[in-house]
């Protein structure tokens, strides 16, 4: 599925496309309804690791998609862990440049590391809260306009628990290398 963006303006005009690997319907939905008229933003969606990966690889029934500028990758996916794509991505020389934002409710250090080890551009963990969750998702945007490796500061959102905040080098929602 494919949502087309609106033409209001934004800091970029380019067009960037976004490949969003998610199974959760829910989620789907909230990105739908507080993305999808996100300026200058094509929003394709698909629900597994097979699927993003013909996609990528621009095969039936994905063989006219448009080369993502951003995969917002859920690490949670069926038959396949997102890691698989990471690592399949960065060991392509066509795919090895496009940034990979893992958008995932694990907070499993593990993961986090094997993410980033495998060269995820940054690792978000996905909130309960609708705030906190766009906030997080608003983050992940950020690397359309952004270079690779984005200052710090642009990518750090204050964690909200028990009415606690967190500051940015004790417990943070965001991971970059």
């Amino acid at each position: 599925m494919t949502m087309k963006p609106t033409t209001t303006g934004t800091p970029s005009n380019k067009l960037h496309h976004i490949l969003v690997v998610e199974d959760n319907p829910g989620d789907i939905c909230l990105i739908k309804e507080v993305f999808g008229t996100y300026p200058h933003v094509y929003w394709h969606f698909v629900t597994d690791i097979i699927q993003a990966q013909l996609y990528l690889d621009q095969m039936p029934p994905y063989h006219l998609a448009s080369r993502p500028s951003l995969v917002l990758l859920d690490l949670k996916t069926p038959l396949f862990p997102g890691h698989s794509l990471i690592k399949s991505m960065r060991s392509n020389a066509h795919l090895k440049d496009i940034k990979i934002v893992v958008f995932t409710t694990s907070r499993a250090d593990r993961d986090k590391a094997i993410c980033l080890e495998f060269g995820a551009d940054a690792y978000i963990e996905k909130r309960i809260e609708l705030k906190e969750w766009t906030k997080a998702l608003e983050t992940a945007l950020t690397y359309l306009s952004a270079p690779p490796f984005p200052p710090r500061e642009a990518l750090v959102i204050p964690t909200v628990d028990s009415g606690h905040v967190f500051d940015p080098d004790g417990i943070s929602d965001v991971t970059i290398i």
